[in-house]
């Protein structure tokens, strides 16, 4: 049963209160064994809270892991109050879809680095957690839970302390952490929904760009499902080849892979829409403005179990604008295009991405 959550402790002002618990055993049980089973905490949080005496027993602070507890114990959790290590607080607008005692739930824009890395210090969505935190008057380590590419918009999820990060971050290495992005791509595909299950490699040599490794990649699985298919102008030859048409998707990333879902749905022959690292160009008539001034993904829907809870969480992000616009431009050339168009789209389009018409070589 937990009691308290998330206020400054009352003996040490550099501890925070992260939360207090009450015992429910019918046996004594230690106070380490009781954390890890009863409330998740990972083996990192037990260091941490060890190393920084933030363990106490009905009011007995500093208490060693080793302790015995028995039913109707208090147990006190605390960490350090202190801020993000290398991310300075900036006062900046930021999205605030969730906002709980362990979690902040934003929605990151397109353009908008997720954390400081060495060619973006500042203005990233961390930095402006930090000073949201700081304009609040609450000092505390955040972290982002999942990650997104610059260019790709939607949800992140915040920590507010390690250990709920490591419940969260749990949650995903276990798969139970559910994420749903929209993904507008190149090419009318034909099956309504397939699975992509090919190891994802890297060299450093290409910088940031990831491929398909047969041989040494990482396992990645993303799962996919066709919401709406719209026809292009009919495929020919040379001059006359026509536009190909697009695609809605949504897709379920089963893994957490750098660039995954863009890397997958590229590789199957569907590149994202203004995905240039991975062959999705501008996805418009030649000559004509881009559909989309950055790869059309959207971190659309999030589900997991709160930290320290039962509860499951369910998070939406609206589409954005530039995405919908792109949409509404599909939607007005597969019109146009009408039934002649459909026709060739269905005669000319790539097959499901279920399976690669080639097998895609590492380089």
């Amino acid at each position: 049963m937990i009691l308290d959550e998330h206020r400054e402790h009352r003996d040490c002002p550099n501890l925070r209160l992260v939360l207090t618990t009450v015992v429910q055993s019918a046996t004594p049980r230690r106070l380490g064994s009781y954390l890890r089973s009863e409330l998740g905490i990972s083996r990192r949080g037990l260091r941490l809270l060890k190393d920084c005496g933030g363990l106490a027993v009905n009011g007995a602070a500093a208490v060693p892991v080793g302790t015995y507890v028995e039913d109707g114990d208090a147990i006190s959790l605390s960490l350090p109050s202190e801020a993000s290590p290398g991310v300075n607080p900036e006062s900046f607008p930021v999205a605030l879809i969730y906002e709980d005692e362990h979690l902040l739930v934003l929605d990151k824009p397109a353009g908008m680095v997720t954390h400081p890395v060495k060619s973006h210090q500042s203005g990233t969505l961390a930095n402006g957690v930090a000073g949201y935190l700081a304009d609040k008057g609450i000092c505390c380590a955040s972290h982002p839970v999942n990650r997104l590419d610059k260019d790709t918009s939607g949800l992140v999820v915040f920590a507010k302390n390690p250990l709920a990060h490591d419940q969260v971050a749990a949650q995903i290495v276990a798969g139970a952490f559910q994420r749903t992005y929209l993904a507008l791509v190149v090419g009318v595909v034909a099956a309504d929904a397939g699975c992509i299950d090919w190891p994802i490699g890297e060299e450093p040599a290409k910088g940031a760009e990831r491929y398909i490794d047969w041989a040494d990649g990482k396992p990645a699985v993303t799962k996919w499902e066709l919401v709406r298919a719209y026809p292009g102008s009919g495929a020919g030859d040379g001059a006359d080849a026509g536009q190909p048409g697009h695609s809605l998707l949504k897709v379920r990333p089963e893994t957490g892979r750098t660039h995954q879902i863009r890397v997958h749905l590229a590789a199957a022959g569907f590149p994202i829409v203004g995905d240039a690292l991975y062959g999705g160009e501008g996805g418009s008539e030649e000559g004509e403005p881009p559909l989309i001034a950055r790869q059309a993904l959207h971190a659309a829907q999030i589900c997991f179990t709160k930290p320290f809870s039962a509860e499951k969480l369910y998070l939406e992000s609206p589409l954005p604008e530039d995405f919908a616009a792109a949409l509404r431009h599909c939607e007005g050339a597969a019109d146009t295009a009408g039934a002649a168009g459909t026709s060739d789209a269905a005669d000319t389009g790539t097959a499901s991405a279920a399976q690669p018409s080639k097998a895609p070589k590492a380089p």
